[in-house]
């Protein structure tokens, strides 16, 4: 078995707590969900856990898991752009987003969002009028 450490930060708003409740939207349920997915067997250990409404910036779970991560394989995230972009393109597929809305002063974030493909369309905002008018002519 491997062992994996993950720190995960989260909106607690809309959620019963960390902990699986029966018939309740809850963190761990979620997580449990998105690691069925990706995992044929897995044991999730906690050392914590929030009540309902509660936020976390680093809540350290671990996974046992037999699948083998190859960190040679895993590309990383070059800017904080970049990051937010991918983030935002699966954040978009978990709660059925309709649009992903950016600001942007150049143009570059609205750029970086449209090469995740996302399955929804990307709104450019921008206080500059030139890159306003750019972001208009930009198309799939």
């Amino acid at each position: 078995m491997n062992s994996y450490k993950l720190s995960i930060a989260y909106d607690g708003t809309n959620y019963y707590g960390f902990q699986k409740q029966k018939n309740k939207p809850t963190i761990q349920g979620k997580l449990e969900e998105a690691l069925n997915i990706l995992l044929d067997s897995y044991e999730l250990n906690y050392s914590g856990r929030t009540d309902a409404g509660v936020h976390a910036k680093s809540q350290i779970v671990n996974i046992k898991t037999a699948f083998v991560l190859d960190s040679k394989k895993i590309k990383l995230q070059q800017t904080t752009s970049d990051a937010i972009s991918s983030a935002a393109s699966q954040v978009v597929k978990t709660v059925e987003a309709k649009a992903i809305f950016t600001y942007t002063r150049s143009g570059a974030t609205a750029k970086r969002a449209a090469r995740e493909r996302p399955a929804v369309p990307i709104i450019g905002l921008s206080p500059d009028r030139l890159t306003a008018r750019q972001l208009a002519l930009i198309w799939g």
